[in-house]
């Protein structure tokens, strides 16, 4: 196992050697830049600042050294710093970091403690009223917009009912509390999450239908165990392998995945961060967040497969 996680690492270099060139280009196609940022924001600055500005950035230079200096800083350890204030790309992710894991680790558990109850409650239910009204929830869970799910939540829960607060990730000149953390998380972490119940659920429940049909399982009810034993020790497992592909693929989405709920919510995460760099030209905290985002997918394959040994110890690497 540990030479095959060391071959999949090394093999993973090149990739994301290419996905830095393949990046850095495409943020750097559209028109404008940092210093038409600056420049919106003020209308005093005369055309020797615009160059000064793009010297001290290296602005002025062809886009292939501009990449190679950014690289070679990379390589030694050194992400760059912020358009913005000139803070340290590493300090600045760092800080936002922290909300941003919170929030996806609550609706990755709130997706899968969810999805497989809801799965394994439509599969055993056959053609009944409640695995059709499941199964309608689930479309539904897919086709409705994360923003859109997230404004109606802030429409009938806070404004309506005045449940839950509006955004942010606590009370603005409040004490901090346990409990005020949690009604800040609730809602944003049940919107990101609506999708992937949805979604899970459907897995578990077609993968649950399909074992049930397989002979080792009509053998073990022929010795006369149980249904929830046959569910539990042989059932269950084997159909939990899809689910354990699509926790470990999507992983990186499910991050990357908060970013519009984070807008919608005020969510101070790293999605928030990189909208505002988007709309600011901030390359380097732009690199650095979507880098950060391409080696979590390279990770989130890596832990899937491991996964698989762990579900189903017939499976070595």
């Amino acid at each position: 196992m540990g030479v095959y996680v060391a071959r999949r690492v090394i093999v993973s270099l090149p990739v994301l050697l290419g996905l830095s060139m393949l990046v850095f280009t495409i943020l750097q196609l559209p028109p404008g830049g940092p210093v038409d940022f600056y420049a919106s924001q003020s209308s005093r600055l005369s055309d020797a600042d615009r160059r000064a500005i793009e010297q001290l950035f290296g602005l002025d230079r062809p886009r292939p050294v501009q990449y190679l200096r950014w690289l070679t800083a990379v390589l030694q350890g050194n992400w760059g710093r912020s358009y913005q204030d000139g803070r340290r790309v590493t300090t600045v992710i760092g800080e936002r970091l922290p909300p941003s894991l919170q929030l996806a680790a609550a609706s990755l558990l709130i997706a899968v403690f969810a999805a497989i109850p809801l799965g394994i409650f439509a599969a055993s239910r056959g053609g009944g009223f409640c695995r059709y009204a499941i199964d309608i929830a689930s479309i539904l869970g897919i086709s409705m917009p994360s923003f859109w799910l997230g404004l109606v939540g802030i429409l009938v829960f806070s404004r309506w009912l005045g449940l839950l607060p509006t955004g942010g990730m606590y009370t603005f000149g409040a004490r901090r509390t346990l409990l005020d953390g949690l009604q800040h998380l609730a809602m944003p972490a049940v919107v990101a999450s609506a999708y992937w119940v949805a979604a899970w659920s459907r897995y578990v429940r077609g993968s649950l239908l399909e074992v049930i049909r397989q002979d080792f399982v009509r053998t073990a009810r022929a010795k006369g165990l149980s249904e929830a034993v046959v569910l539990r020790r042989h059932t269950l497992r084997n159909a939990l392998m899809p689910l354990v592909t699509l926790v470990g693929l999507r992983l990186p989405s499910l991050l990357s995945g908060v970013i519009v709920v984070e807008i919608v919510f005020s969510w101070p995460g790293v999605g928030l961060l990189l909208y505002h760099s988007m709309l600011s030209r901030d390359y380097p905290v732009l690199m650095g967040c979507l880098m950060g985002v391409a080696a979590l997918v390279i990770t989130g394959n890596l832990v899937a497969d491991v996964l698989y040994t762990i579900v189903d110890p017939r499976i070595r690497y």
